[in-house]
């Protein structure tokens, strides 16, 4: 990003323009049927060993710090076919995925 601070180093350099590229998208998205969203704390259930998505929402803000434009795909449930169309999905609407969970060597851990 060109903040005011780097506009003024460009200016005591006596550059008048410079090359920019648009700000990267960035498709977030978790997966796994334990995840819940923090927003339905009510909708969890410990004896299902749900735990909050508190991943989704830290990449969210460290990509926004470092000037993304963010596209928030979610939580995409354990199912082959849906965790595929999320990722067609994001590859289609990012200029980079970021993925979160279902990575173990759990069966139904679909992302590798």
């Amino acid at each position: 990003l060109i903040r005011a601070g780097e506009i003024g180093v460009l200016a005591a350099l006596g550059m008048a323009f410079v090359e920019v590229h648009r700000r990267p998208r960035v498709a977030i998205l978790s997966t796994g049927d334990e995840v819940v969203d923090v927003g339905s704390a009510q909708l969890r259930d410990d004896g299902r060993g749900q735990i909050f998505d508190c991943n989704r929402p830290m990449l969210r803000a460290l990509a926004e710090e470092e000037g993304a434009e963010v596209v928030d795909f979610g939580i995409v449930p354990d199912e082959p076919g849906r965790v595929r169309e999320a990722l067609v999905a994001a590859l289609a609407a990012a200029d980079i995925v970021v993925t979160s969970g279902g990575v173990s060597r759990g069966s139904r851990d679909h992302v590798k």
